[in-house]
C-alpha cells in the first residue's frame, strides 16, 4: 500500500485512504488502515 501511495502523489492522482476502526494498542491515537483507493 505505501508504494501505491507514493506512485498515486507522484502522479497528483486523488488518494482516498479507508480505517479499519481499530485502533493498535501500541499507538493508542492512531488507526489501522484497511485500504485505499486511487482515482483519476
Amino acid at each position: 500500500m505505501y508504494t501505491l501511495l507514493l506512485t498515486a502523489v507522484s502522479q497528483d492522482l486523488t488518494v482516498s485512504v479507508y480505517g479499519s476502526n481499530t485502533c493498535p494498542s501500541y499507538w493508542s491515537d492512531s488507526e489501522l488502515l484497511n485500504s485505499i483507493t486511487i482515482t483519476r
